[in-house]
């Protein structure tokens, strides 16, 4: 069997006329181009529908020209609401986190998010580029940005005085790789006198000065001993910075075909820009090859397809600041004749000249939409929505001003010669009409409004709430529904109405934000100078990192921010948490951290509108946290070596105290039993008391009879004498009881 033999490679490298010939052909067929089925063929109508310049009815097809032009601004209505809805979600914190590829890249993700979200939202005002961003896709279903590395040349000029010879040298060099000096006009101010020359080389013969007065002469001699001059430099610094542009989305031209949103991996995309001469030679490009090319000329699909109300001159009095239409294509094409398509990036101007060529990691154009289309580029757009809305309502709207107008100033009939004219049609107040008949003038009927334009135009309200959302006529509806729904009803019907501006919102993030993140970190990645650091302040802490260092990264998570009443619902909740968190600490439960209690704090701050918390709570993960946190631990073990003394102290106490109480259950059971003793010996006493008063008692008794006996004896002895009467029985006893 023979061996096939190998089919030899029949593709030849591109050139380049063949690459502009791509480009050019790719560029007529693309969506947002001159041809594409989904071209956005009149970019102005949807501006001037928000501008309320549409319906527009002219004076020439008016039938009255004083009748009302009124135009109904449901356009705009529904835009600005929206944009009032949706806008605060981005203004809460950090939108985009980047994933981690492992434990070990945490930090560093968690680094490279603040890094990228700080430079987002801080340095290139990230707030305007998504406000921007959403109005473009409200009116034109699609919005556009643009992320890229831009180095141009910075030119300055410094002007010096009486600069001495030997300085030159030293204005002349440059201090970087990036800068260039040049001489641009130089004037001698002062010659060197030879007498000065020679004397200071005498000097220095000499050894040098030798004294301070010395010194000072050879200082002034050798300010005359050379060349001074006035001189002007220019000075040519190469400087390179990111940058974030929120770019019409007119400019940007689409493959035909494409059927996402996404732009990363589309086969041929466009950025079609007016650039001026000048800019282009900051960008680098050869002076010479610039100069040939073209200059812009607004075509006719051009006109209709401007932002502007008007045309506009494109030409400049200047030639540097003359207009020129370039291509920034980014395209996927075998450019090198490999067979495989590589992708490049490709910058051509108008009439076809290529001004540059090189292979490219990705593209720097994003696309994003708040409506998707399955399976389309382009998406939906509010404009779409309430366009006819806008005008259904304004023909009615300008026959009720009309109306109204009529009423007050209705149409008068006059008899031919019965009354003057010039008096009828000098309408004042107060005025006299003179007329010869009492009814030769008078007033037409004048026809009352249809009640039922009131009610077509309160039906296109709700039609118009119905398509452009909730946030539309929000107030009005709040307060209609205030007395039938009580607060828990009124809530619902609220986060219900969020809802739609939420997925609005929620779209705008995945698509638009989540390309902006992407490539901005892929930028900073590759074109950051090598090894060096960006600075910022983020969340009260100091973050470097290393831009060149980075890893790629192709997920990230937006985190788009809650609605005011939703984050109002989130900051009650979290509130909750920290109750549960100040109660753990309490008890000092291993569930408790200090790291979770802040951030618990700080998205509550957060959620009421504080932007940087840091200010008013310290993060336990930065130094000045750390250093308390060491403190703290220090106090800590201070108050508890204090608290085991304490405690040692206690136990020693505690001892004495139970050998006292020991004694004293000893003294008092001795004291009860002297208490006893005491007790019988008072019962004792109190018995001896008794027999002692009683016997006191008979001695009082016997001392009171013997008395009384004494007493009746020494009267019966008286009675006895006196009259020598013998004495009664009674009177011997007594006198025996005496004895």
């Amino acid at each position: 069997m023979a061996e096939a033999t190998a089919k030899p490679n029949t593709i030849e490298p591109m050139t380049d006329d063949q690459l502009v010939s791509f480009c050019e052909e790719e560029l007529g067929k693309s969506i947002g181009g001159n041809a594409g089925a989904d071209s956005d063929a009149d970019i102005a109508t949807p501006l001037d529908y928000y501008l309320g310049r549409r319906p527009a009815l002219s004076a020439n097809r008016a039938r009255d020209k004083q009748s009302s032009r009124y135009v109904s601004h449901d356009v705009m209505d529904g835009v600005e609401s929206t944009v009032e809805e949706i806008m605060p979600v981005f203004g809460s914190g950090d939108i985009g986190f980047f994933e981690p590829m492992g434990q070990e890249d945490e930090q560093k993700a968690q680094s490279e998010s603040d890094i990228v979200n700080y430079l987002f939202m801080e340095e290139y005002d990230g707030f305007t580029v998504l406000q921007t961003a959403l109005k473009d896709a409200l009116l034109n279903r699609n919005c556009s940005a643009k992320v890229f590395w831009d180095e141009r040349t910075e030119v300055t000029y410094e002007s010096f005085e009486d600069v001495p010879a030997p300085a030159l040298m030293n204005l002349l060099t440059p201090q970087s790789e990036n800068e260039q000096i040049e001489l641009v006009s130089q004037d001698i101010t002062q010659q060197a006198n030879p007498e000065a020359q020679a004397a200071l080389q005498g000097i220095q013969a000499q050894g040098g000065p030798q004294s301070p007065e010395d010194m000072a002469a050879a200082q002034a001699l050798g300010d005359k001993a050379v060349d001074k001059f006035n001189i002007t430099i220019k000075k040519m610094t190469k400087k390179g910075r990111p940058v974030i542009e929120c770019i019409p989305p007119e400019r940007v031209k689409v493959k035909s075909g494409h059927s996402s949103l996404y732009l990363h991996d589309c086969d041929f995309v466009a950025d079609e820009m007016l650039v001026t001469e000048s800019e282009l030679i900051e960008m680098g490009f050869d002076p010479a090859v610039v100069a040939e090319l073209g200059d812009y000329n607004a075509d006719v699909i051009d006109g209709s397809r401007s932002r502007e109300s008007q045309e506009r001159d494109y030409t400049s009095s200047h030639r540097s600041m003359r207009e020129i239409k370039v291509y920034d294509i980014y395209c996927r094409i075998d450019y090198d004749g490999d067979g495989i398509a590589e992708r490049r990036r490709v910058l051509m101007s108008d009439d076809g000249t290529l001004l540059e060529n090189e292979p490219f990691n990705s593209v720097s154009i994003i696309g994003g939409a708040i409506r998707l289309m399955p399976h389309k580029y382009k998406g939906i757009s509010l404009y779409e929505r309430l366009k006819d809305i806008q005008d259904a309502k304004t023909p009615v709207m300008r026959s009720i001003i009309d109306g109204v107008q009529l009423a007050s100033n209705p149409r008068l009939g006059v008899i031919t010669g019965k009354a003057n004219i010039d008096d009828i049609l000098t309408s004042r107040t107060g005025g006299l009409v003179r007329m010869e008949r009492q009814d030769a003038v008078f007033e037409f009927p004048t026809p009352q409004i249809p009640q039922g334009s009131y009610a077509f135009l309160e039906f296109m309200d709700g039609v118009r709430r119905d398509r452009g959302g909730g946030s539309i006529d929000m107030s009005d509806q709040v307060n209609q529904m205030k007395g039938n729904a009580g607060d828990m009803g009124l809530e619902r019907i609220m986060s219900g109405m969020e809802l739609g501006s939420a997925l609005l919102a929620r779209n705008l993030g995945e698509t638009f934000i989540r390309g902006i993140f992407l490539e901005m970190h892929n930028v900073l990645r590759e074109n950051y100078p090598q090894g060096q650091q960006i600075q910022a302040k983020v969340g009260g802490r100091w973050i470097s990192t290393v831009p060149s260092e980075w890893r790629k990264r192709t997920k990230v998570t937006i985190q788009v921010g809650a609605s005011l009443a939703e984050r109002a619902r989130q900051s009650v909740a979290l509130s909750e948490v920290i109750q549960e968190q100040e109660k753990l600490m309490q008890i000092n439960s291993i569930m408790y951290d200090e790291g979770r209690h802040y951030a618990a704090m700080s998205d509550r701050a957060k959620l009421r509108g504080i932007r940087a918390p840091e200010k008013y709570f310290v993060d336990p993960q930065t130094p000045e946290g750390q250093k308390k946190s060491q403190f703290k631990q220090q106090m800590t073990k201070i108050a508890k070596e204090k608290e085991e003394a304490a405690q040692a102290k206690l136990v020693e106490a505690q001892d004495i105290l139970s050998k006292a109480e020991a004694l004293k259950a000893k003294a008092a059971n001795d004291g009860n039993i002297v208490k006893q003793q005491n007790e019988q010996l008072k019962t004792q006493v109190d018995t001896l008391q008794i027999q002692l008063d009683s016997i006191k008692d008979d001695a009082e008794l016997n001392f009171k009879y013997r008395k009384h006996a004494d007493d009746l004896a020494l009267r019966l002895t008286e009675l006895q004498m006196e009259h020598n009467k013998p004495s009664k029985p009674a009177f011997e006893e007594n006198e025996d009881a005496a004895e």
